[in-house]
């Protein structure tokens, strides 16, 4: 009867009002399993399609379900349910209010993700296997299309268009879904999800790899985010400073490109157009290198081994704004203010380590000077608001 009433209804306060009250109804449906199917792929609409008071009713009410009947059928039924709407809804292109959407759908989603882990694991795992699958067949693909028209002398950037699947705010949005499901259950080894958490950086990394054009800058910029919230949130190591460097290196100006102010954002950009670059774009883009670089440097900043950890990046970036002439002065200085922020940190470092009155074999805690990071340098550029 109510699935009735909600399908003929079209106004919000009515349905929300009946999705409130759906869940004096759940005890009934144990035994249901065909009115249960039917009601959760109701429920499932309304949460992706219906309005912010109808969303949610909705998702209150699943969860409900979810909790009561901590069963297989049950929980695997509603991911998947939840988890193919949530696929179906994401779109090609982003803007401000999609962005917003989307970001809705994810955290409850993640919320549900989060009921049985064990559960969870084997739908992460498939999602996961699928993107692999992808991804080598673009990588085998890529490097074929190189050798023929590396020997047909052809222009490859054309050619390279067909196999640009990646480079979709589908795929970002999904990423970004598992990316929040393992940064917030994932808190140590012995965690269910952590055996995911290495493959999916190595397809973050091979996206990289295959967007290696610096048309696809914000792209690889997104991934390597990515990988810092990993670093962050589920206590691994993935060595990205090589692609940060590379991009950097990529940036070069080379040839005289047109003055103009910068209004591009990375925010809702996965590619930019040779006719978008532009000294200007350039030097912000340097500028979000820096700042990622930095993020990078944030997650290791309270370990014991950070100056250690920091200097070969640090020669390698003098190194680079030292001997690249087609860097200019407003593209070196970023760079420059970064090696200087990290370098003050290792200092600090140094000194707090030769206090510590702690063993080498006795340090547990990866995060050795944890409780004195807002003291830090790099604790005190974060909190600052630039």
């Amino acid at each position: 009867m109510f699935t009735f009433s909600l399908r003929k209804t079209s106004e919000s306060n009515v349905q929300g009002f009946i999705l409130r009250n759906i869940s004096f109804f759940i005890p009934y449906l144990n035994d249901c399993k065909i009115q249960f199917t039917i009601l959760i792929k109701l429920l499932c609409i309304f949460w992706i399609r219906g309005k912010p008071i109808v969303r949610n009713s909705a998702f209150f009410t699943i969860t409900h379900f979810s909790l009561l009947f901590q069963n297989n059928f049950t929980l695997n039924f509603t991911l998947k349910q939840m988890y193919l709407h949530f696929v179906q809804r994401l779109k090609k292109k982003n803007n401000p209010i999609d962005q917003q959407i989307v970001n809705y759908l994810i955290s409850t989603l993640v919320q549900i993700f989060g009921i049985d882990l064990i559960i969870s694991y084997q739908h992460v795992f498939f999602s996961i296997q699928t993107l692999g699958i992808h991804l080598q067949n673009n990588l085998l693909l890529n490097e074929r299309l190189e050798r023929k028209l590396l020997l047909s002398n052809k222009n490859f950037a054309k050619q390279n268009e067909k196999i640009n699947i990646f480079a979709d705010w589908k795929i970002i949005h999904f990423l970004t879904f598992i990316i929040k499901v393992l940064s917030t259950y994932v808190k140590c080894t012995n965690s269910t999800l952590f055996p995911l958490v290495y493959p999916l950086v190595e397809i973050l990394l091979g996206i990289i790899k295959l967007y290696s054009n610096m048309n696809f800058i914000p792209l690889r910029l997104k991934c390597i985010k990515f990988c810092i919230e990993l670093i962050k949130r589920c206590q691994v190591h993935v060595p990205i400073v090589p692609k940060v460097i590379h991009i950097i290196q990529m940036l070069r100006v080379k040839k005289k490109y047109k003055k103009g102010d910068c209004t591009f954002d990375l925010r809702f950009s996965l590619t930019i157009n040779e006719k978008e670059f532009h000294v200007k774009l350039h030097e912000f883009l340097v500028q979000k290198v820096c700042s990622v670089l930095m993020s990078y440097f944030n997650c290791y900043s309270m370990c014991v081994a950070f100056p250690e950890l920091s200097l070969p990046i640090i020669l390698l970036l003098k190194h680079e704004i030292k001997h690249n002439d087609y860097l200019s002065t407003k593209i070196r200085k970023p760079v420059m203010f970064l090696c200087k922020k990290v370098k003050e940190h290792a200092c600090w470092i140094q000194n707090k380590r030769e206090t510590l009155r702690i063993a080498p074999g006795d340090i547990n805690d990866f995060l050795t000077f944890k409780d004195q990071a807002f003291l830090s340098p790099l604790g005190s550029y974060f909190r600052s608001p630039e």
